[in-house]
């Protein structure tokens, strides 16, 4: 955190060449966090749900592939879901795309809609990221819950603002989240120390919208926490008197 040249661009949209799927889906197959099985239980070994086989039967922590993805110079390429079917966003993440946003701010999309498209975009090559509808403590804490893990966040207008929201995705004492022992994104008591870790897994991506938080956008790129910058341009055109014009 803290230095504004860290941060990648994302750029939302098609390409010319969308690499081929299979060969996507190979790749991301291999880095898949859902590699364990139990297997067929040897005699004089506990039961899978005993709680002595608690540890050995733990799951992975999910890893954030995008966050991975925009770390490195390879521009991340995505496309955006505003349809509440699970099967549209299935299809989507078998097009080739490397990220989905799952818009609950501009669509019907509601948080049972979001449990089962992530769900959906898990078993493809792509990675959601979830669009909340606003910079607040308890959507975002129901939707890390829900399984998110790379948020994008609207209407951030200042340095101020943006801490705020990395702290609504931080548990204590880095931040002010929620505790819960059972959820979706800790696979329900499955991952072992999850929150002590779900941090690192985490992306915070926050929206430029308006001319004011153009002026403050290196104080908010400079944020601890702040991975990535997303250019609205929709409402950053309105802000600066071309309403519709982009």
């Amino acid at each position: 955190g803290g230095d504004a040249s860290r941060l990648r661009p994302i750029i939302p949209g098609g390409r010319d060449e969308i690499p081929c799927v299979q060969g996507v889906q190979r790749d991301r197959l291999a880095a898949f966090p859902y590699n364990r099985s139990i297997g067929e239980r040897l005699p004089g070994t506990p039961h899978a749900c005993s709680p002595d086989n608690h540890e050995a039967n733990s799951m992975d922590m999910p890893v954030n592939v995008f966050k991975r993805k925009i770390a490195t110079p390879d521009v991340a390429y995505g496309a955006w879901l505003s349809a509440s079917s699970a099967s549209t966003a299935e299809a989507l993440g078998c097009a080739g795309y490397d990220f989905l946003v799952v818009d609950m701010e501009h669509s019907p999309i509601e948080f049972p809609q979001v449990v089962e498209i992530l769900r959906a975009i898990a078993g493809t090559p792509a990675s959601p990221m979830t669009r909340v509808p606003w910079n607040d403590m308890v959507m975002i804490k129901r939707a890390l819950d829900a399984g998110a893990q790379t948020l994008l966040l609207p209407l951030i207008q200042d340095a101020d603002e943006a801490r705020r929201a990395v702290a609504y995705t931080r548990y204590p004492p880095d931040g002010v989240r929620g505790v819960a022992g059972m959820q979706r994104a800790g696979r329900y008591g499955m991952v072992a120390n999850y929150a002590r870790h779900a941090a690192d897994e985490l992306c915070v991506v926050v929206q430029i919208e308006t001319v004011t938080a153009l002026a403050q956008l290196e104080r908010i790129a400079e944020v601890p926490g702040v991975d990535s910058i997303f250019i609205g341009p929709s409402d950053l055109a309105a802000s600066m008197g071309h309403l519709g014009d982009i």
